[in-house]
């Protein structure tokens, strides 16, 4: 898939489909249709209309379709402003819980020799949550460094 036909398929999925869209973007409901029809050569989306697309379906999907065209993998990090120790460990937990979860279903997965779409899909999401609870560490380790940091340097300027 194509990012004109990734974008005119979400543009369908919106609750009352391109006529909503066009009156959420202020564009004429004929323009935003043209646009959006990944078979007509006379009308383009213009990269501001195609962010403010974005934030109106408000959905990471265009962020995993523009990663695994660049052959990479999105992962959403959350920021975080107080972070405890113990809930570093769960996240550490968690992350083995679905690890384990991923390799289980990759050792059924391979029972037949080989590896179905189902199969494949289930693997992909599976192994995303992995990825994201990952990156969830990271940043939780980022933001308790970046505390103490701070702590540090409040501790100095006391002194």
């Amino acid at each position: 898939m194509n990012i004109l036909d990734h974008v005119h398929s979400k543009a369908l999925s919106y609750p009352g489909g391109i006529a909503a869209l066009a009156v959420r973007m202020g564009i004429p409901y004929s323009t935003l249709k043209s646009k959006l029809n990944p078979n007509c050569a006379t009308h383009h989306l213009y990269v501001q209309e195609y962010e403010r697309l974005i934030a109106i379906l408000d959905t990471d999907d265009f962020a995993r379709f523009h990663a695994a065209e660049r052959d990479g993998v999105f992962v959403k990090s959350h920021k975080l402003d107080a972070v405890s120790d113990m809930e570093l460990l769960d996240l550490f937990l968690e992350r083995e819980s679905r690890y384990g979860k991923f390799a289980a279903r990759v050792r059924t997965s391979l029972e037949d020799g080989g590896i179905d779409k189902r199969e494949y899909d289930d693997l992909m999401r599976l192994f995303d949550e992995v990825s994201e609870t990952r990156e969830q560490i990271k940043a939780r380790i980022k933001s308790i460094h970046d505390q103490t940091m701070e702590r540090e340097s409040r501790l100095k300027a006391i002194k």
